[in-house]
């Protein structure tokens, strides 16, 4: 029998082979957690917390905190969630709203105490502090309304024992002569007459070119349809004269 080392020789050279092996495995263990990082980190949506809930698709965030109180209705587990005051995050920044949760969630944009002149609140810019106190004139801005609606431009008007559902193409606008406003009598999503009136916000009589509506005029731009009902004079609503005149 014959060796080529001698016994220390080949049991340092053993030691050797062993600790190069040992270091090979880690190596190549710590290249695989390298790369399954930067696979995870290019593989998709992200989300993380900075003053606030964002969302993020590679690299570009995307705010998602809520605008208005349908979506802090429909957020996660937030279904049971009752009327009162919430925050929501605007153009203008963070605002408490309140929010009437009912059969659907509508966000208060708009205060109107009966001693108000009207034309405090025909402007764009926004009234007061916006979103609470309901002894106090207040109104958001017509960006921040818009920003709320997103896009879905139903609005609902209660003044004493009227109520009414109004529908705008363009938009809200607390300006007069804008044209475009749509009335709903009955709140089921359906526009009865035109509301537009000279020298008004909105309104739904007592001028020619308020008019009953129906599906295929020129005048009904509701993507939900028009009914052709009419509007009833007996609870008119006349909306932002411009005047001195309260109500």
């Amino acid at each position: 029998i014959s060796s080529r080392c001698s016994q220390a020789t080949c049991r340092e050279s053993f030691i050797d082979r062993l600790t190069l092996r040992r270091q090979f495995a880690v190596f190549l263990f710590v290249m695989i957690l390298s790369v399954l990082a930067l696979l995870m980190l290019g593989s998709g949506p992200m989300s993380t917390l900075a003053d606030g809930p964002v969302s993020t698709t590679g690299f570009e965030a995307r705010d998602v905190r809520p605008r208005n109180c349908l979506e802090l209705r429909q957020c996660s587990g937030c279904s049971d969630r009752g009327s009162g005051y919430y925050t929501v995050q605007l153009p203008s920044g963070s605002h408490t709203v309140y929010c009437d949760m009912g059969a659907t969630a509508w966000t208060l944009v708009h205060n109107l105490p009966g001693d108000t002149p009207q034309n405090q609140y025909t402007v764009a810019d926004a009234v007061g502090t916006p979103g609470h106190n309901f002894g106090t004139h207040f109104k958001f801005s017509d960006d921040d309304i818009n920003y709320m609606a997103r896009g879905d431009y139903f609005f609902k008007f209660e003044c004493r024992t009227v109520t009414r559902g109004l529908y705008r193409s363009g938009g809200w606008t607390s300006l007069k002569n804008q044209g475009l406003w749509e009335l709903d009598q009955n709140l089921d999503g359906r526009s009865d007459c035109s509301a537009t009136r000279p020298n008004y916000v909105f309104a739904d009589c007592c001028d020619a070119s308020v008019k009953a509506i129906s599906d295929g005029d020129v005048d009904c731009k509701n993507p939900i349809g028009c009914s052709g009902a009419g509007c009833a004079n007996e609870s008119h609503v006349d909306y932002g004269e411009g005047s001195m005149n309260t109500g």
